[in-house]
């Protein structure tokens, strides 16, 4: 099993391809002109040494939480029919231009008002990334893929794994549309994987 801090390392080596730049973390972070930082912070020399050149660049994030909703539910009380699904949260995080969204929403209408509001951030969005693979984290990236196309949507590959299973006739006809009838997009995509190689 990874630890922790692998998987930690992963997201930010991704986010740092995806976005460009040396670092990643919780907060904005600076990076100066002729210094670059290495995925655990410190100073890394050699790079800023390399001949590359390192622009100022700030990060940001914004998070999104789309509103609980009612999940119609066979295992409630005999005089309810459906329980509340909690809240999601997807999370935007951004450069001077381009940003990332991590995790999308369940329904078609989360995600369409997700998009719209990704729209408004201003930010050109290059990347959506799925954290795991359960669909409420990925169902509504078809949603989003319609109003971002040039859009590419990764994740790691036992998180596609997992899509897979959560996207199969299957579990869709047995878990998924019983609890949201009519609210989940038709075609749903699946992520590609996401290398380990860095450009």
């Amino acid at each position: 099993m990874r630890s922790e801090n692998a998987i930690m390392s992963s997201r930010r080596e991704f986010l740092s391809d995806a976005l460009g730049i040396g670092l990643v973390t919780a907060s904005t972070w600076s990076i100066r002109d002729g210094e670059a930082r290495s995925i655990y912070g410190q100073s890394d020399r050699s790079t800023a040494n390399s001949g590359r050149t390192i622009k100022s660049i700030s990060l940001t994030w914004d998070v999104f939480l789309a509103p609980s909703i009612l999940a119609i539910a066979p295992d409630v009380p005999p005089v309810e029919t459906a329980r509340p699904w909690p809240p999601i949260s997807s999370t935007l995080i951004s450069g001077e231009r381009d940003a990332v969204l991590v995790d999308t929403p369940i329904t078609v209408e989360q995600s369409r008002a997700l998009a719209d509001w990704v729209v408004a951030s201003g930010k050109n969005l290059t990347t959506i990334y799925a954290t795991h693979g359960h669909g409420d984290h990925f169902f509504g990236t078809s949603t989003i893929l319609e109003r971002f196309p040039g859009a590419r949507f990764v994740a790691r590959p036992e998180v596609i794994k997992v899509m897979r299973q959560q996207a199969s006739p299957e579990s869709l006809e047995t878990f998924w549309n019983p609890r949201f009838p009519g609210q989940i997009a038709s075609q749903l995509a699946i992520a590609e994987e996401l290398s380990g190689k860095r450009h």
